[in-house]
């Protein structure tokens, strides 16, 4: 079993979620600054409007944008994070706060996409660079191995790559049609974990925190293949505390709207 839990979490962006804060802001209207793209043209415009707008939007989400309650991602702080998983070779239970994230404003999206008709998004996006770093607590077992401690984390990635998909929905409240989501599927390639640490693993003992601390980066691929279903669930749960607490408080007619013509 996998768990995840966010707490007091706002964030704007890590791998897809930027293209849907674009269109799915807290607002009624959007600054004139940002694009817009509208369900009415052709599917190959609208797809080559949204890529383009994760471009043109970059400048304003690395400084964050005030007036649209959208935070710097350069660094993004994520205030807290609980991560939970049991299996028959990793069990434990770990908790970080003040985790800042360096380096989500070098996204490179290859697809950006949705479909008016379907109402489905899918976006594939690669992460060159990606550093974290923050304060954490851990109990429990790793690879069969006691783990246990508390202190500064850190990790440096790159070459991530993660993809998108959402089936999304019209509900109508008050003669006003809004944007629900009823599926979403997150996948994620973890690039190479070029660094990391974890300061203070079994303070009280020096000898079992260093063969931890060995153990872990001699099985490094491994560790990170058994850490992905809870960040893949990381990541889907985020996803959705995002685009639910935006999109469901704006008439759709606003997030994608029919041109001038």
């Amino acid at each position: 079993m996998v768990h995840v839990k966010m707490h007091t979490v706002f964030l704007s962006l890590v791998l897809c979620v930027a293209s849907f804060i674009i269109f799915g802001v807290q607002s009624r209207q959007l600054p004139s600054y940002f694009p817009r793209c509208y369900r009415d043209r052709p599917q190959e415009e609208i797809n080559e409007c949204m890529l383009k707008a994760t471009e043109i939007v970059r400048p304003y989400l690395k400084k964050g944008v005030p007036e649209l309650k959208i935070p710097s991602i350069s660094p993004l702080t994520i205030p807290e994070i609980s991560l939970e998983q049991g299996t028959t070779s990793t069990s434990y239970k770990a908790y970080a706060k003040n985790v800042s994230l360096y380096g989500l404003d070098t996204y490179i999206f290859r697809k950006n996409e949705f479909n008016p008709k379907t109402l489905a998004f899918f976006c594939d996006v690669n992460m060159p660079v990606l550093a974290m770093r923050g304060t954490y607590v851990v109990e429990g077992k790793f690879l069969n191995a006691p783990l246990q401690g508390q202190g500064i984390f850190y990790s440096n990635i790159t070459n991530s790559n993660g993809t998108l998909d959402i089936q999304a929905k019209l509900v109508t409240r008050k003669n006003v049609q809004y944007m629900e989501i009823e599926k979403m599927v997150t996948k994620l390639d973890v690039g190479k974990v070029v660094d990391y640490g974890l300061e203070g693993l079994f303070s009280d003992n020096e000898i079992l925190a260093k063969a931890t601390q060995n153990a872990l980066r001699e099985n490094l691929p491994l560790v990170v293949e058994e850490l992905k279903p809870a960040i893949e669930l990381l990541m889907t749960r985020l996803f959705r505390d995002v685009i639910l607490n935006a999109i469901l408080k704006i008439p759709y007619d606003e997030v994608y709207p029919i041109s001038k013509k």
